[in-house]
């Protein structure tokens, strides 16, 4: 499958390709003839390969999953008019080799959270020894909204029963360059793995931001049937452990990968204290964090729970959060 800048796919004419890297489809940033303004992300499906119509079925599951979640933390599937008269969410580019599916979505700038954390001062990624207050960083208030945000987004999906499964920066964009007087808009992308609790039939591991059991079950080639302690939701909670983390140091979790998947003797989170590199991190966060990042899936709080601590655990933090006036003002 080949498509080259200003390919017409329908009514939509290809600008660039955005990403390459997808098992199970290609993006492509487009504009709409009629409007060249409106930006659009289209999403294809691979082709000619024994798994494509694997893939076909996958894209418009996971087409059909996102027009059930309409929130503005989520990424919004956009209706597409074919030949200028029916609409539909899915279709087939017929003028192409193997025909292939796609669906259109909001273009959201390509701001990631993996960004905004990589903009952090090299000295607050890299120093351990002298943790300093003064490094530039964002608020821990402002942080704390972003992630406040976050978890709202999650906590939607699990009352719809649905978890991601894949959460990390890369897969969170921000509507809004940050700043620090602007409220931050997470937005939740890439559903490919995402399912319903009772329906998880596949295991995948995003080095870094999987928990212990997911990553022990991939190593040693378990299937969904014979993993333990598989927990789509669970799943999501260890991510957004992991998330606030980074967000507040600027630093990832310091583990170690072997042939692109984790040792899990390597595994030691509860060590990890925001304080160690954060003089403004209240001894509350590191409890939350701790909590979060239990080994044990069962252990770890619910979306539900973790929001209720931020409402009302974080000491010296109260919303809205990036207010910065003292707790009992």
């Amino acid at each position: 499958m080949t498509f080259n800048i200003g390919d017409k796919l329908e009514a939509y004419t290809i600008e660039k390709c955005l990403s390459d890297t997808g098992g199970m489809a290609k993006i492509f940033l487009a504009y709409e003839e009629d409007r060249p303004t409106r930006r659009v992300v289209l999403k294809v499906q691979r082709t000619g390969m024994e798994e494509s119509r694997m893939f076909q079925d996958l894209l418009r599951q996971e087409s059909a999953m996102l027009r059930s979640l309409r929130h503005p933390g989520i990424v919004r599937t956009l209706p597409m008019r074919i030949d200028k008269k029916e609409v539909v969410y899915e279709a087939r580019a017929a003028s192409f080799e193997g025909t292939p599916w796609y669906y259109a979505m909001e273009y959201l700038g390509g701001y990631s959270l993996a960004k905004h954390i990589d903009q952090f001062p090299e000295d607050s990624r890299l120093s351990t020894r002298n943790p300093n207050q003064d490094l530039g960083l964002y608020t821990i208030d402002w942080s704390i909204e972003l992630f406040y945000q976050l978890v709202q987004v999650v906590d939607y999906m699990h009352e719809k029963k649905i978890a991601h499964t894949d959460l990390k920066p890369d897969n969170i964009i921000l509507r809004h360059i940050p700043s620090l007087n602007l409220v931050p808009q997470p937005v939740v992308i890439d559903f490919g793995s995402a399912c319903r609790f009772d329906q998880m039939t596949d295991l995948t591991a995003s080095v870094g931001y999987s928990p212990p059991e997911v990553i022990k079950a991939v190593k040693y080639k378990k299937g969904i049937d014979e993993a333990e302690n598989i927990y789509p939701d669970k799943i999501d909670v260890w991510a957004l452990g992991v998330i606030l983390f980074e967000l507040l140091t600027g630093r990832n979790m310091n583990r170690s990968a072997k042939g692109g998947i984790l040792d899990t003797s390597l595994i030691s989170i509860r060590s990890k204290k925001i304080s160690r590199y954060r003089i403004d991190a209240h001894a509350s966060i590191d409890k939350l964090i701790s909590a979060i990042l239990n080994n044990d899936p069962q252990k770890r709080p619910s979306v539900k729970q973790i929001l209720k601590a931020l409402d009302e655990k974080i000491y010296s933090i109260r919303p809205p959060r990036i207010d910065n006036r003292p707790i009992n003002s």
